[in-house]
Parts: structure tokens; C-alpha cells; sequence
């Protein structure tokens, strides 16, 4: 069956995450992803944990590609990349800008090239401005976009959100990017770059706080699990000692949450009586309901709201997120059989397209597992692998 992105051939000199998962975004869509790894590879391999020497962490972000290890450093590993960049759809890098200029692997050598070429870079801070030869990682996006800043109890230290969301968000970015300028060269006939960054991603995302900064001058603080344009809608712990959240975002919702915890006082009192009222009388309104869920495990609740119709949740533990049927329904999780580690659960790609599936989800590669493979499918005759391999450009 064929693929949304049959046929497109992607090199990706990327390591660590943001890069790798724009990858395999890509691979799982279809696309042909190459790995192109330095000679000791992607550090992400010696990260563990690990079974039976192979690393999960690696498997979760490379998995559906190809392994070519290429030194850069050497100039007949350049020769190579552009060589190959002739017939590429797409390069995938994430060094510190004026890296892949150095190494002769610039969006503008390879653009002469392959003018049909979409060039994304990813990097901590995007290709201009006073910052962009910083250094990024996640924690430090987290903190110069705001995020860490925001989140937390009122009053606590800054909490850093546990998953890496702007490595994610920032490969997330780098898709859509690359797929709009995919869509731009079928009108143009031209690629393009695509300029992705770690700190772009915070500070896109945070809409609700935008709103109230640049609408009302208010700077955002943290608000424990509460919404910064919504109450009540937050967690409260129950008799059991779980917590269940509730998302009373509209006053028919206000309403039917009163009902259902029978405190249809709170109807009659005039600081509630409507969404920005309680939104500004947020921590009187939440001294009224913590108190009530005591009363009543979380299953009882959930059941009482549920028949509300009152959106609302158990706070799950990572195993019972995982292990939950309507993710299993959702095939959010992948069953492998590894060559080495053996039965291997790994996370899909959330994207559901009725005509165009996505790939099945197979292990990452080895180091340089498919050197020789990649090179004679990308046109390198049996002489100059060889070649290559005794001079130590590719392995």
C-alpha cells in the first residue's frame, strides 16, 4: 500500500532529539530517512537504559531509518554527502549554526547543487540572531521560553515540564515546515530552507499566557495544575488519595458541575456567575471545591461526572497511560521483535491517514548496519564503496 511520502529520499545528519524525531516523523510517514552518523555515531546510542546492549532511547528515535556512517571531517566524506544530496529531497541537520558551512555541508553548497533541495536546520536558537551560536539543549529552552517560569506550585522553585517538549515541539516545527515547503515545490519547482529552534517552541505554544501578558499586562506565574483562562479546571484529590481533573470551560459546563457535586449554592453566588468572574475569584472558588472531593474515591467521581457530562480524568501513572485500552485502540504502541534486545514495545507516530498509512515501525539501525546497502542504492558503483571503506570516509 503506498505511503504519504513514498519516494522522498531524506539524509539526516542530526543527533540527540529534536532531530532524530523529526526523522522519524518522516520515516513513519513513509519517507526514505538515511541516518548519516559520525564514525563513534549518534551519542543518543550510549544512552540508557539498555537491553542486552542496545539502547532504548535510540530505538525510540530512529526507528524506520537507515545507518550510514560518514566522517565529515574527511573530504571525501563531504564528496559523498553531496553527491548524494543531488538526488535528496530533503537534509535534516541540527549542529550549531556555521557547523555544516565548515564541513561543506551548508544549505547553500547544497542548494547549488540541488536546487529542488528543502534544507532544514534545527538548532537551540535558530540561524539568526544574538544567540544563535548558544548551545541548546531542552532544560535551557524550557527556561529562556518562560515555560519553567510558569510551571510549578504558586510560590514553589521552577519546575522543569518532565518530557522534553521543546525537543519534541521543536522536530514537530521542523515537519511542519518541511511538508510546507514539500507543497511550496510543487508550485515553484525550488527548495528551500527550513529554519527550526528549541526556543521557538515555549514561546509559540503559550497562547493562554500571551493573551493575558499582552492583553492585560499581567505576568503569567505558576498555577499549579489550574488554567490560566478557566476555572474551575485543575486537579483535586479524592478519598482514595488519587487525583481527578475537571475542565468546566463553558458556563453550560459551570453548571452541570454544580449539579453533579450538589452544590447548587454556588449557582447563586455572584462572584461565579460567569467564566472571567470565576477566572478572577479562581482561589476562592477552589477553597469551595477541594473540600468536597474527599468525600468520594476518584471512581466514584469519575462515574458522577462522567454521567454530568463534566469533562474529567484520573491522574494516571505512566503505566496505566500506557496500558489504557483507548491507547492500545489508538496503536500508539508498536510490538517489535529486536534481532538483539528481543521484544521491544516502541511509541508511534500519533498521524491516522485512512488512505496513506503509516509505515509499521521496525528497529532502529545499527551503526553503519546499511553503508554499503545505502551507497549502491544511491548510485556508488562496487569500486568506490570499497574504496570509501578502505580509505575510512564512510564504515
Amino acid at each position: 500500500m503506498a505511503t504519504a511520502l513514498q519516494g522522498i529520499k531524506v539524509l539526516e545528519m542530526t543527533r540527540f532529539i529534536a532531530g532524530p524525531y523529526a526523522g522519524s516523523v518522516l520515516a513513519s510517514l513513509g519517507a526514505d530517512v538515511v541516518k548519516i552518523e559520525p564514525p563513534d555515531g549518534d551519542v543518543v546510542r550510549s544512552f540508557g537504559p539498555a537491553r542486552k546492549g542496545v539502547g532504548i532511547p535510540f530505538e525510540m528515535l530512529n526507528h524506520n531509518k537507515k545507518s550510514l556512517v560518514i566522517d565529515l571531517k574527511n573530504p571525501g566524506g563531504r564528496e559523498v554527502v553531496h553527491r548524494m544530496a543531488r538526488d535528496a529531497d530533503i537534509v535534516l541537520e541540527s549542529s550549531r549554526p556555521g557547523t555544516a558551512e565548515r564541513l561543506g555541508v551548508s544549505y547553500e553548497r547544497l542548494s547549488e547543487i540541488n536546487p529542488r533541495l528543502i534544507y532544514c536546520s534545527i538548532s537551540g536558537f535558530g540561524q539568526d540572531g544574538p544567540y544563535r551560536e548558544l548551545g541548546g539543549v531542552d532544560i535551557v529552552a524550557q527556561a529562556m521560553g518562560g515555560l519553567m517560569g510558569i510551571t510549578g506550585e504558586p510560590g514553589g522553585e521552577p519546575v522543569k515540564v518532565s518530557q522534553p517538549i521543546a525537543d519534541y515541539g521543536c522536530g514537530m516545527w521542523a515537519v511542519m515546515g518541511i511538508l510546507a515547503a514539500l507543497c511550496a515545490r510543487q508550485h515553484t519547482g525550488r527548495g528551500q530552507r527550513v529554519d527550526s529552534a528549541l526556543l521557538d517552541t515555549p514561546i509559540a505554544w503559550s497562547l493562554w499566557e500571551a493573551s493575558r501578558y499582552f492583553g492585560l499586562g499581567e505576568v503569567p506565574e505558576p498555577l499549579g495544575s489550574s488554567h490560566r483562562n478557566v476555572a474551575p479546571y485543575r486537579a483535586f484529590r479524592c478519598a482514595d488519595g488519587r487525583h481527578v481533573v475537571i475542565g468546566a470551560a463553558s458556563q453550560a459546563l459551570w453548571e452541570k458541575l454544580c449539579h453533579a457535586l450538589d452544590v447548587p449554592r454556588l449557582l447563586e453566588d455572584e462572584r461565579f456567575g460567569t467564566p472571567p468572574l470565576r477566572v478572577r475569584h479562581r482561589a476562592v472558588l477552589e477553597a469551595e471545591l477541594e473540600p468536597l472531593f474527599p468525600e468520594r474515591t476518584s471512581e466514584e467521581w469519575l462515574a458522577i461526572l462522567n454521567a454530568a457530562s463534566v469533562p474529567c480524568g484520573l491522574v494516571k501513572r505512566y503505566d496505566e497511560a500506557v496500558g489504557d485500552p483507548q491507547v492500545r485502540r489508538r496503536k500508539m504502541i508498536a510490538e517489535i521483535q529486536h534481532p538483539k534486545a528481543g521484544p521491544l514495545s516502541i511509541l508511534d507516530v500519533p498521524v491516522y491517514l485512512s488512505d496513506t498509512p503509516r509505515v509499521p515501525v521496525s528497529q532502529a539501525p545499527g551503526l553503519g548496519e546499511h553503508s554499503v546497502a545505502v551507497l549502491g542504492d544511491w548510485g556508488f558503483g562496487d569500486d568506490e564503496i570499497r574504496a570509501l571503506l578502505s580509505g575510512h570516509v564512510v564504515a
